[in-house]
């Protein structure tokens, strides 16, 4: 990265005898880095574009390669990247920041009246970090109650950034301790819970972890996804489908990491299984400690030896927690580096789908044609051909799960909540609508209706023959019409609101009709050769 500007001579640049390094306070608990780092983590270290001790602008080398190298002899992958006052937090820096594991940040001197603040600019890191472990080092005089200003969750300062000083930072940060002896360290209270050698994954015991887990979800989750622990429950509670593993702490038994996990049939042929890692969470002081990693690496593990098992998502079919990853979600990266495909658009490899939201005083008047469309509840009479329609589409479109809805809908004494669609005689569109409390085994399976409201209806598994040469209508035509068709539905019921799930994020029949989008998803799965 070229600098902006010329290094020029910094406060804090005396080159003292002796190191000194004192930790002011761990809000992170993550000193040593031992406590927040895996093996083949990285980090990232920031340091200003400053003139060395003693040395002259035009032969300046860079003065923190010491702390660099001393980090690198503990087998952590090491990026140093500078950047300069004027300069600023460039996209440079944030691309950096979002592929490492810890960030560093090193502060030289306070501002002047004619340049920005070392300390303002670490402010703005620490927004772009989100998650990540952040660790401010100041390498000059700056009195505690000046940092207390700002929210640094861990601060290191030592008296300059001489190599004896950055030697005695490196020693705090990869042993909890400062070499030298005139040095000072003061280390804030260690946590009741040590780090062992290895996490021990365990069965989830419902009974045992569930006020840990519910915790952890709306810890975890933006607000919208928040559920009642009797609910999310009543969710992972799947005897034969699901499988869900925590990491509890040693003393006192408290859950420290969760994932949950479950399989369903993929299609009506009832012999290939969709395996889902729904849910993966850790308590926040305890991230970048390997419990996500190998809670990750268990769960897949025991996934792939399930007979039949030949695709593994992320998110979940039935029951639905999330459908996907959430976009902007701040361990995307995480995941990534896990070999899950983020970053095209094709089915299962971060392809944008949406839930959406609609009120029906919101809906704009709509004169629409019938195009020689009719819509009605479904019958008994119609079962055979309704499941056989489902399971040729649901395959073809990747859609897991939709056979064993419609399955059990037709099986129940909620037939009618299924809608059909016809073209003259032709059955080329089907969804199934839901309320709640009704008793509608698909209410039982997605939460998000009732979550938002009592008068709000659900419409699921929207199923149209898009690929038939003989018909007429295209399929925006279709939507549009059948969506009509489950709002009415859903109205009759006495709902004043309808929730979609899982639709693509540009289905312009939706727009057509006044849904909105309520939460965004990647979808994303791999097969399990």
């Amino acid at each position: 990265m070229s600098n902006e500007e010329s290094p020029m001579p910094d406060a804090g640049s005396r080159e003292p005898s002796t190191g000194s390094a004192t930790l002011l306070w761990d809000r992170q608990n993550c000193v040593p880095l031992t406590r927040c780092l895996s093996e083949d983590g990285l980090v990232l270290l920031l340091t200003p574009a400053v003139v060395p001790p003693g040395s002259q602008p035009s032969t300046a080398s860079d003065p923190f390669e010491p702390l660099g190298q001393e980090l690198a002899k503990r087998h952590f992958k090491v990026r140093h990247v500078p950047y300069t006052k004027n300069g600023g937090l460039t996209g440079v820096h944030t691309a950096f920041i979002r592929k490492a594991d810890v960030i560093f940040f090193v502060v030289t001197g306070p501002s002047t009246d004619n340049e920005p603040s070392q300390t303002d600019l670490a402010d703005a890191v620490a927004e772009a970090c989100e998650a990540r472990p952040l660790l401010v080092v100041f390498c000059c005089h700056v009195e505690t109650h000046e940092i207390h200003q700002y929210d640094f969750p861990t601060v290191i300062k030592a008296t300059g950034f001489s190599v004896p000083d950055l030697r005695a930072v490196s020693s705090l940060l990869l042993d909890g301790e400062v070499a030298s002896s005139r040095s000072t360290c003061q280390l804030p209270p260690r946590m009741t819970t040590d780090v062992p050698a290895t996490w021990s994954v365990q069965p989830c015991d419902y009974e045992r972890d569930l006020i840990g887990i519910h915790a952890l979800w709306n810890d975890n989750v933006p607000r919208q996804f928040h559920l009642d622990a009797v609910v999310l429950g009543s969710l992972l509670r799947r005897d034969g489908y699901a499988m869900h593993h925590v990491v509890r702490d040693t003393p006192n038994g408290d859950v420290l990491g969760f994932c949950a996990t479950f399989t369903t049939f993929a299609d009506s042929k009832e012999e290939q299984l969709i395996g889902s890692v729904a849910a993966l969470f850790v308590k926040k002081e305890f991230r970048r400690r390997g419990i996500g990693r190998k809670l990750h690496d268990e769960a897949l593990g025991r996934l792939g030896k399930i007979g039949g098992v030949h695709r593994v998502q992320l998110g979940t079919t039935f029951p639905r927690l999330l459908y996907g990853i959430p976009v902007g979600h701040p361990d995307t990266e995480w995941f990534r580096k896990r070999g899950w495909p983020l970053d095209l658009s094709g089915p299962g490899t971060g392809h944008i789908r949406a839930d959406w939201l609609l009120r029906f005083c919101d809906t704009p008047p709509l004169n629409l044609a019938s195009a020689g469309l009719n819509f009605r509840p479904c019958e008994l009479s119609d079962s055979r051909e309704v499941l056989e329609m489902v399971a040729r589409e649901s395959e073809r479109k990747h859609a897991f799960g939709w056979y064993d809805q419609y399955a059990r809908i037709i099986d129940s004494g909620f037939i009618g909540d299924v809608i059909l669609g016809f073209e003259g005689s032709t059955m080329v569109a089907t969804a199934i609508t839901y309320t709640s409390p009704a008793g509608n085994p698909t209410a039982s399976d997605i939460p998000w209706a009732s979550s938002i409201g009592t008068d709000v209806g659900g419409v699921t598994c929207i199923c149209i023959k898009d690929d038939d040469p003989e018909m007429v209508n295209r399929r925006d035509t279709v939507m549009v019409r059948l969506l009509c068709a489950c709002c009415n539905s859903l109205g009759s019921r006495g709902m004043s609101e309808a929730f979609l799930d899982g639709l693509r994020s540009n289905e312009s029949g939706v727009e057509t009709l006044g849904f909105r989008q309520w939460a965004r998803y990647r979808e994303v799965w791999h097969r399990i050769s």
